[in-house]
């Protein structure tokens, strides 16, 4: 019964693993459709909950290139929800993301809260999307423009203790 779990297991694998190469393939590409598509059939053949984050990582990334803000917001809810999620790092990431989907979706405010939470872990983990600089120039801007005073100076010191 084991054997046949792993056998199992091996084989989702590989064509999980296949199906990201693709994605990876037409993402190089610029095909950015056929490389969503690839990533998301991912889906069906997870083994681990990092496969889940990694999923919704690239899935995240393709659908910010495509504009496609309704499927980030989806991706960063399912990414939420895996313990994987917890790392500093793919905190940030989702951070980044969803503050970019909010200031698409000109919801100012809360993308001034999600972009001035990443941290500095996100360092250059997230080049591909923002540079950590500005990301905080957007945070900043948006907090200007959208926070009250008492906020802005709760932000400020906040920022200052990081």
């Amino acid at each position: 019964m084991a054997e046949t779990q792993f056998q199992t297991n091996l084989i989702k694998e590989s064509i999980r693993m296949g199906y990201n190469d693709f994605g990876d393939f037409y993402y190089a590409h610029g095909q950015l459709g056929d490389a969503f598509k690839s990533y998301v059939r991912m889906r069906d053949y997870y083994t681990t909950g990092k496969h889940i984050v990694n999923m919704c990582l690239n899935a995240i990334l393709v659908s910010i290139e495509m504009g496609q803000f309704s499927h980030v917001t989806s991706y960063i809810s399912k990414a939420e929800q895996t313990p994987e999620a917890l790392d500093p790092v793919i905190v940030a990431k989702l951070g980044c993301a969803a503050g970019l989907a909010h200031l698409k979706a000109k919801k100012y405010k809360l993308a001034a809260r999600k972009l001035l939470e990443v941290g500095l872990e996100l360092a250059n983990h997230y080049s591909e999307v923002i540079a950590p600089q500005d990301g905080a120039t957007y945070g900043g801007l948006c907090a200007l423009a959208t926070f009250d005073r008492t906020e802005l100076k709760a932000c400020i010191e906040h920022l200052a203790f990081l």
